[in-house]
């Protein structure tokens, strides 16, 4: 490892270290992988993950927060979509791994 590419670790790894501290939760770890996929619906994520509503709604919020998720919203429904490309290649990387 070059000097050049340790400072980028030390910088990057309190960034990184925060973002597997969302993806800690099985829930939302779960919920990034369904839009890793496409986009879904609170409702369309709610029977994939088998959580309620209010729930499905918190984890949103919160990985919205995060600046992991994005909604577009399309009438009365609101679609949930990854926010980053970063994520999608984590979370296909994750699948891949651990999924297959």
């Amino acid at each position: 490892m070059k000097v050049k590419d340790l400072e980028k670790v030390l910088k990057q790894s309190p960034i990184v270290a925060e973002l597997f501290k969302t993806l800690s939760h099985p829930k939302r770890l779960q919920i990034l992988c369904f839009l890793s996929m496409q986009e879904h619906t609170v409702g369309e994520l709610e029977q994939m993950t088998q959580c309620s509503q209010s729930q499905v709604s918190q984890f949103l919020k919160s990985l919205e927060s995060e600046g992991l998720v994005s909604k577009i919203i399309d009438g009365k429904f609101r679609r949930y979509q990854l926010k980053d490309q970063k994520i999608k290649k984590l979370m296909n990387a994750l699948y891949e791994i651990y999924c297959q």
